[in-house]
């Protein structure tokens, strides 16, 4: 490497940037800083995405439409090698869902409703009350998950994306979802889901 150099860019643009990231890290807003440089290097290499935040933003109130772009071509979208195989879970999954494909813009909601016995029961009544606000609600294809970890923050409720279409070694049916304590994880479709729960939601109105 050639002195004064890192790699084929100048010490001199790279310190001052990195001194920034480090002064940012080791401030109060240090843990939200983290979680966005995390969300951005998870992002492919060989075409970073454009949606990773430094900062997250903050998640989207209920009911409240906002718009998100992907691109189901990025292996780190891949339902089984991104989003099962890229974060460890072990054992022969299945994926029998219909992928989003290509570079793709879609408006959402995150619908709430009450206590439910399943993810079916839970996507009903969520769709229910989309409809009593004015929305044409289907529920999101799981892939969108990614994106929504890359850009928001997590707010300390469990949200998921109502899109059963995973299946564990064991033949156990999952969706993809985030906890209450911002872990990315899949969630057992037959389990009951409190009335903390939020949804994604494809809407037009």
């Amino acid at each position: 490497m050639s002195e004064g150099m890192l790699g084929l860019l100048p010490l001199r643009d790279v310190r001052g940037p990195v001194d920034d990231l480090y002064d940012k890290l080791a401030s109060a807003e240090g843990p939200k800083w983290l979680e966005g440089l995390n969300a951005f290097l998870r992002t492919s290499p060989a075409k970073p995405s454009t949606s990773a935040f430094l900062v997250l933003l903050p998640m989207p109130a209920d009911f409240v439409p906002f718009t998100m772009k992907i691109n189901g071509a990025d292996p780190a979208n891949h339902p089984l090698e991104g989003m099962v195989k890229g974060r460890d879970f072990t054992g022969d999954w299945k994926y029998f869902g219909k992928p989003v494909e290509g570079e793709q813009e879609a408006e959402f909601i995150w619908a709430t409703c009450g206590y439910e016995e399943n993810l079916k029961a839970k996507i009903k009544a969520c769709t229910k009350e989309a409809k009593k606000r004015g929305f044409e609600a289907v529920p999101a294809e799981g892939q969108w998950h990614e994106e929504v970890i890359r850009r928001y923050q997590n707010n300390g409720v469990p949200r998921g994306v109502p899109d059963p279409s995973w299946e564990d070694p064991f033949g156990g049916v999952y969706f993809p979802c985030m906890h209450e304590g911002g872990d990315v994880n899949f969630d057992w479709a037959v389990n009951d889901l409190s009335e903390d729960w939020r949804l994604l939601f494809r809407v037009s109105k």
